[in-house]
């Protein structure tokens, strides 16, 4: 985990990190959330329906934004404020992800940032992207 402070992060500072979610994890937050969507929890459902497997939901992958912001950028001081997702294409079990974000606005007076953040796939894809509002505490 990072600890970076409000006034060691710079415009375009930048993290990335590799997850890959199982057929497990999906389930497990499947029933963490209560969306028990056949698309999500029946492998037979989600290849009729034309997809390549079941499909993650989108905030468990959305959910890496979150260990972005808490682990990596900035780190332990994170709060996050706001997040705005936009939806791409689908995550599958066993396909390795890579999350990256970048600083894209520094507000001093708030000791807020704004990170421009991407999910992709092992082939470039882009999932999903974010916008992510994060406000630092000073301890």
């Amino acid at each position: 985990m990072t600890e970076f402070t409000f006034e060691q992060l710079s415009l375009g500072q930048a993290a990335q990190f590799t997850r890959t979610f199982s057929d497990a994890e999906i389930l497990a937050f499947a029933g963490l959330s209560g969306d028990q969507n056949p698309l999500h929890v029946d492998e037979a459902y989600a290849r009729a329906a034309g997809f390549a497997g079941k499909v993650a939901h989108g905030l468990l992958s959305g959910a890496l934004y979150s260990a972005l912001v808490g682990m990596h950028l900035p780190g332990r001081r994170a709060l996050l404020r706001g997040i705005q997702i936009d939806f791409h294409a689908p995550v599958f079990a066993g396909v390795p992800l890579t999350v990256s974000g970048q600083i894209a606005e520094l507000h001093a007076e708030f000791r807020l940032i704004t990170l421009k953040a991407e999910i992709r796939d092992a082939d470039g894809k882009r999932l999903s992207k974010a916008k992510i509002q994060v406000g630092l505490r000073e301890d």
